[in-house]
């Protein structure tokens, strides 16, 4: 196989490679155009499912649809300032020795032990509320499963 230098682009080998390499090119441009077109109809499907269905900000709901069985899950994503915590923490004297945990995960990055946080809202409110101002929740991505019957 030869290889010549072009101004637009290396030529691979013959003609007949080339145009075989054009067309694989054309089809490739094309299908990924498809799929995100075809994406963009599920998201889209998804999110019209997900608006009929009622569930609680974190759950899900499963029902029958036909032969179908249709799961709509919801859940938040957390992100916090963790420094603003730790200062909100030890403003408010919540933060000595062993009394209170600061619901972090300690790992190459740091994300917010939801479970603890969680905790202080419902056994610490004073704590929670100081650490509430540098949280922020927002809803993920709602999931939407459907699978035939077994």
């Amino acid at each position: 196989m030869s290889t010549q230098q072009n101004d637009q682009f290396d030529v691979v080998g013959s003609m007949k490679q080339n145009l075989e390499l054009a067309k694989l090119v054309d089809n490739l441009l094309e299908t990924k155009t498809k799929e995100q077109e075809a994406k963009q109809a599920r998201i889209e499907a998804e999110e019209k499912i997900a608006a009929l269905v009622e569930t609680a900000e974190e759950g899900q709901k499963t029902f029958s649809v036909g032969d179908l069985k249709l799961t709509v899950k919801r859940s938040l994503l957390y992100s916090a300032d963790f420094d603003g915590i730790r200062s909100a923490l030890n403003k408010q004297g919540l933060v000595d020795g062993n009394r209170y945990h600061i619901p972090i995960n300690s790992k190459t990055t740091h994300t917010l032990d939801v479970a603890g946080y969680r905790w202080y809202r419902d056994n610490a409110p004073a704590a929670w509320r100081a650490m509430a101002e540098h949280v922020s929740v927002k809803p993920a991505k709602t999931s939407v499963t459907v699978k035939g019957k077994q």
